[in-house]
């Protein structure tokens, strides 16, 4: 079945609560009014198809909250909007005074390049005038935006803002198309070496330069450009929570492993510590021994000269039961097996905080799903 229109542009309202975002939608799309609406709860959306320059554009206009507590769902739908609405009453001097924070909010929030119009409402109210107009005009030349004074009540101005927005986001498109570039097909034959080294490396240097008359010559739509970007963006914020996901498996694989580790990694390096530390093999590798002198820290001295001390630190004097020989041994204190066991215990701690974590983090994201199937199944209305 063919499209009714030629475009489809998504347009956002914002601004703070009761400067009349509702009031301007209904006159827009359905050219009514009535002053008894209600505070719009989280976001809503109206849509009219306009026909600008020849072409017909459908307008997918959303209202938003102006609340604080409905921020974070609104800020939402910044991404996609072509164009934003920012709304302010005449009437009401702190409502245009938060129109910077709105700026602030496009900017951190929306796509760059979107484009932006100010409008101040309810100029039929005259008699309660409290922002004057060369104060708005002022911060749009500051902005480079457009500025139109609108009353939904009398309808005043109120098609040709809409219009004229859409005006611009059309020849913003029409000019972004028209400056891809467009190259003829261009074939070069690369130019043979004697030597077989320069072959190589002049085959691998022209085979970008005979690949990007390719291509350019396939000039995707927008459309695709725009899908081919979105997918990316989708993959890296994959990659990125796999390597999350990743690190913090290999954290808590880490606190579970390292207590036994250091437990039995003791024994090991004392079984395959080289003879050359030494000179000779100790005797209590071959024989068996009487510990003389109990499990103690080493000295400094003894740290410098016995490589028996770089194990755990601590030594024990021993005397071999054949050759009557008395040596060091490295050995475990009391303080380490203490260690050791608060190791352990801290490493379990440890998982049940990062399984905490894990669970909750898990909950976001399946929140952040459902939020995302509740505004696609918004949108596709």
């Amino acid at each position: 079945m063919a499209k009714s229109y030629d475009h489809l542009f998504k347009l956002l309202l914002i601004g703070d609560s009761g400067v009349g975002k509702t009031c301007l939608i209904i006159r827009f799309s359905e050219d009514s009014f009535s002053g008894t609406y209600i505070s719009t709860i989280g976001i809503d959306f109206k849509i009219r198809t306009v026909e600008v320059e020849g072409k017909r554009i459908k307008l997918q206009v959303w209202d938003t909250a102006g609340q604080e507590r409905f921020k974070t769902i609104t800020t939402a739908y910044y991404r996609g909007a072509m164009g934003i609405i920012l709304v302010y009453d005449i009437t009401d001097e702190k409502s245009f005074e938060n129109i910077q924070n709105w700026m602030k909010s496009i900017k951190e929030n929306a796509s760059a390049g979107v484009e932006r119009l100010l409008l101040g409402n309810k100029c039929d109210m005259e008699v309660k005038r409290k922002v004057s107009r060369d104060q708005a005009e002022k911060l749009c030349r500051e902005h480079g935006i457009r500025f139109f004074e609108t009353s939904a009540k009398s309808s005043l101005n109120v098609e040709e803002a809409f219009n004229t927005l859409a005006r611009d986001i059309l020849l913003r498109s029409i000019k972004k198309s028209a400056q891809l570039p467009k190259r003829p097909l261009e074939l070069k034959a690369t130019p043979k070496s004697s030597s077989k080294c320069s072959s190589k490396t002049g085959s691998a240097r022209a085979q970008p330069n005979e690949l990007s008359p390719l291509r350019s010559a396939r000039q995707p739509s927008p459309r695709s450009l725009a899908t081919e970007c979105t997918a990316r963006v989708r993959r890296k914020r994959r990659g990125r929570m796999g390597s999350r996901w990743r690190l913090a498996l290999g954290a808590l694989l880490g606190f579970l492993v390292a207590p036994s580790r250091s437990a039995e990694g003791i024994a090991e390096n004392d079984a395959k510590a080289p003879a050359s530390l030494t000179g000779t093999t100790p005797c209590w590798r071959r024989e068996d021994f009487v510990v003389t002198t109990q499990c103690a820290p080493c000295t400094s001295f003894q740290i410098k000269t016995m490589s028996e001390c770089g194990v755990t630190g601590f030594v024990e004097q021993i005397n071999c039961g054949v050759s009557k020989k008395g040596e060091f041994k490295s050995c475990r204190s009391l303080e380490m097996e203490t260690r050791i066991f608060w190791n352990f215990e801290g490493a379990m701690l440890g998982t049940a905080a990062v399984f905490a974590l894990l669970v909750v983090c898990r909950q976001r994201v399946l929140d952040g799903k459902a939020l995302e199937k509740v505004r696609k199944q918004i949108e596709s209305i």
